[in-house]
């Protein structure tokens, strides 16, 4: 398991990557319609363009008691123009796909909020006949909006995941691999806590079948922060990946990880050691419904307070229906609990500055419904709710979302 920082897996699958579906090689019934890609031999070429207008109940998600100046909307619409493109090579042993899509975003009143969002996902496998298997997976992300609990505020960012994997299948029962990722976050806003993280890691298979494995990880991970301050850990994981069951593919695993810190005479973090898991499944029941599982548990650095860190668990459940005449449902639902690991700082009633323990919980609920009446049209009407319950009383609030999408597909 990884200590990265956690995007919210439901709403990567069901709001960032929905408006282009179609055009992303995703899984589909042999009678729906999809946008019609142009193909150069093995290369797929795919993409298109796709108009969002979106209302939103509180931009900037502040508590009821919060108050904006008089020059801020806490509602707004926003209109976005969205394309996308992507690329796909493939063959007997390789594979290569890679997909682009930037949003603009303009705010009708919160104009100082315009902004400009980017996703770069890359992917490259390589199989060898004797039995080698070679992976590199690339995740960049250019946002603007909040980024997690207890950073509620707009925060323009950078998000960087490189992952490489090899593991090489020795004997018809049993398999080695390395695994090395790369992760960095960067702030334009000097206020927040940036880092870099690398892991390496060894692991142990065994073959249940050629398509299941039980595997033992063992992972030691660095981390480079910019208050000075540096971390490591060793973290042990057990799990299972592959063709869990005839209809459940993925991953799942359980773990412990014990982590420290190296203080400095400004900064003064703490060690922790804890239980971390990771699960990652499709389900599958019938062949037009897909059902996501998620779950997380892991420690992670403290983006506003200097020296913290929080233990961060989430589930998650996302379901995609196919209905006939070419529409299709969305839903998912997620659960996230934050414990920090010491007190958090907050202004007491005389003025002066105390530490108050501090827990958050997190919910989404999104619903959706696609529909797509042409090979190269997709609509789509979704809903989002959120809300964050926590010890401190400026880091709660709800959201409420409704857009629209209109795509040409190619």
């Amino acid at each position: 398991m990884y200590s990265t920082a956690a995007p919210n897996p439901v709403l990567a699958a069901f709001l960032v990557s929905l408006l282009f579906a179609e055009t992303a090689g995703r899984a589909q019934t042999a009678d729906r319609p999809r946008a019609s890609n142009l193909h150069l031999g093995p290369v797929e070429i795919r993409g298109g363009i796709g108009g969002r207008v979106m209302y939103d109940d509180n931009v900037y998600l502040i508590s009821e008691d919060q108050q904006l100046s008089e020059d801020f909307s806490k509602d707004d619409i926003i209109y976005s123009v969205i394309p996308a493109a992507g690329i796909t090579y493939t063959n007997t042993r390789f594979n290569v796909v890679g997909d682009y899509r930037i949003s603009f975003d303009r705010y009708s009143d919160n104009t100082e909020e315009d902004s400009e969002e980017q996703f770069l996902d890359f992917l490259a496998d390589y199989e060898s006949p004797r039995g080698l298997r070679l992976s590199l997976r690339d995740t960049f992300r250019d946002l603007a909006g909040p980024s997690e609990s207890e950073v509620t505020r707009r925060a323009d960012r950078t998000e960087n995941t490189t992952d490489a994997e090899a593991i090489y299948q020795a004997t018809y029962k049993s398999a080695f691999g390395a695994n090395y990722r790369h992760y960095l976050i960067d702030f334009t806003d000097e206020e927040y806590t940036e880092y870099d993280e690398d892991v390496v890691g060894i692991t142990g298979f065994r073959v249940v079948t050629p398509k299941k494995f039980l595997y033992l990880n063992a992972n030691y991970g660095y981390l480079d922060i910019d208050d000075g301050s540096e971390g490591d850990y060793v973290e042990g994981n057990l799990g299972i990946r592959g063709q869990v069951t005839g209809k459940i593919t993925g991953r799942a695993q359980v773990g412990y990880q014990d982590r420290s810190y190296d203080s400095t005479p400004e900064v003064e973090r703490g060690g922790i050691s804890d239980l971390v898991s990771l699960v990652d499944l499709q389900y599958r029941p019938q062949l037009p419904t897909a059902v996501i599982i998620s779950a997380l548990r892991s420690p992670y650095v403290s983006l506003v307070d200097v020296g913290n860190t929080y233990t961060l668990t989430r589930i998650s459940l996302g379901v995609r229906h196919e209905l006939p005449s070419n529409f299709d449902l969305l839903s998912s639902i997620s659960q996230s609990w934050y414990e920090y690991d010491r007190g958090f700082p907050t202004l007491a009633a005389d003025g002066s500055t105390i530490t108050e323990d501090r827990t958050d919980s997190t919910q989404y609920v999104v619903l959706g419904i696609g529909y797509q009446p042409r090979r190269w049209l997709r609509l789509q009407l979704d809903y989002l709710f959120r809300a964050n319950s926590s010890d401190m009383d400026w880091a709660e609030y709800d959201n409420n979302r409704v857009g629209l999408t209109v795509a040409y597909l190619w």
